[in-house]
């Protein structure tokens, strides 16, 4: 059973350690345009009618409808960690697209910009004024914020043609892909830590079983030494001297 646990702990190891690298490796690939901070213009591909689905992009947004949404943010997936908030930005082609940040700097200059925005659309001023760049990257929209995005177009008489139904991360970054890869790194070097310490515990216990062994062979062979100096000595006292008189 214990030969069964040590091999186990070893096993797991090293699947922990090739897993998580490999995770590592498969993040600065897919993110490899983050890691570069190397962004494709979001017009350059609106251009060239190319389909929008995971680029890296930067954008210049001068034009926000407003704050859609507000959804909890979950890491992976899983992991709750605060809130998102989704905006809906106004495209310099007429359409819309939606962009999620929990930034709040940003958050703040873009409710500063959607101010303005509605000022224009209400003919308060001539010009949009308040504008911003943004990078982020580009996912797909799931089903729940896709309904609150068209109760919002709805509402606001827009045409559901006229949105491009994915929304941009403004929270992906370089920094935070390296955080990510970060950690895979920091949980594949804890498989290697107890494949390590798995291995110098079987080296441990093979010693000291064979420490054992060798002091069980040495009590062995003092009993037998002593057995036969005490059936020497038996021997030898049994021998009257008177009958070599």
């Amino acid at each position: 059973m214990g030969n069964k646990g040590k091999a186990n702990d070893k096993i797991t190891g090293i699947i922990c350690a090739v897993f998580f690298i490999f995770l590592a490796v498969m993040l600065c690939i897919i993110d490899k345009d983050v890691l570069a901070d190397n962004a494709t213009d979001l017009y350059e591909l609106i251009d060239n009618n190319e389909e929008l689905k995971s680029q890296y992009v930067e954008l210049y947004v001068d034009g926000v409808i407003g704050n859609y949404a507000e959804t909890e943010h979950r890491i992976n997936g899983i992991i709750p960690s605060g809130t998102d908030q989704h905006y809906l930005l106004w495209l310099d082609d007429g359409t819309f697209i939606s962009l999620t940040t929990r930034n709040k700097d940003l958050m703040s200059k873009l409710d500063a910009i959607c101010d303005n925005t509605w000022y224009y659309i209400d003919y308060k001023t001539d010009v949009l004024d308040k504008s911003i760049t943004i990078k982020g990257k580009i996912g797909s929209m799931d089903t729940e914020i896709k309904g609150f995005c068209n109760e919002w177009l709805d509402q606001l008489e827009i045409s559901h043609s006229d949105m491009r139904y994915v929304s941009i991360n403004a929270d992906t970054s370089r920094g935070s892909v390296l955080v990510y890869v970060g950690i895979c790194l920091l949980l594949a070097a804890v498989g290697v830590v107890v494949f390590i310490f798995a291995v110098k515990k079987e080296k441990n216990d093979a010693f000291n079983a064979q420490l054992v062994n060798s002091y069980q062979a040495m009590n062995s062979n003092s009993e037998y030494d002593q057995m036969a100096d005490n059936t020497t000595h038996d021997a030898g006292s049994g021998i009257d001297k008177d009958t070599f008189m």
